[in-house]
């Protein structure tokens, strides 16, 4: 899961290092249009749905956040 979310972040946003304490506004560049595109695109990739509740952009601020609201929604 890990690698495919860091495989998407690298095909967005151009980012070859992805480490899970980057931050994805000031290290990835990622702003809040962009991330509201890669939730879809996580959405597609996984097939899943995100609820609302769990898209506070203050609780999504690093990539391994990321890992762990997918992992919320994924089983290994």
């Amino acid at each position: 899961m890990e690698e495919t979310i860091n495989g998407l972040l690298r095909d967005s946003f151009f980012c070859q290092d992805i480490e899970p304490e980057n931050n994805l506004r000031e290290d990835l560049g990622i702003d809040s249009l962009s991330m509201v595109e890669f939730i879809v695109e996580l959405e597609d990739t996984f097939g899943i749905e995100i609820d609302e509740s769990d898209l506070d952009p203050h609780a999504l601020q690093t990539v391994k956040q990321i890992y762990s609201l997918i992992g919320k929604y994924v089983e290994d």
